[in-house]
């Protein structure tokens, strides 16, 4: 058994459809899809309908978890860092509060608890 980290295509999915029909164990399934055996067993669980295993609607379910994305929009969005889902505090753009106010006092420029509320709604 090789280690294989990309994800199943429709023609994997195909395959294991069939294999699983015809009787045959996760571990032969995955030997001879040359993958581990708690992938396939995870495959089957996850995408298991009252039809059985059905790899189109697997395909489906995949291309909907990871956003229908190809691999070339994810690599050509690699540098993009999504700031807008963290709290303020956490932002990279985002100094710590302790050494915000430590270094505005140090100038003696410390700002009134209104502006620190204005900032931290704006921001």
């Amino acid at each position: 058994m090789g280690q294989k980290y990309t994800q199943m295509g429709v023609e994997e999915r195909c395959e294991i459809s069939r294999l699983s029909r015809a009787g045959q164990s996760i571990r032969q399934i995955a030997a001879g899809l040359d993958r581990a055996p708690s992938s396939i067993a995870r495959e089957l669980k996850r995408n298991q309908s009252q039809q059985g295993y059905v790899p189109t609607y697997a395909q489906q379910q995949a291309r909907a978890l990871r956003g229908g994305r190809t691999a070339q929009a994810r690599t050509r969005n690699a540098g993009h860092q999504p700031r807008n889902h963290l709290p303020f505090h956490r932002r990279p753009d985002r100094t710590h509060q302790g050494l915000r106010l430590a270094a505005l006092s140090a100038a003696s420029q410390e700002p009134s608890r209104v502006a620190r509320e204005k900032r931290r709604l704006v921001g």
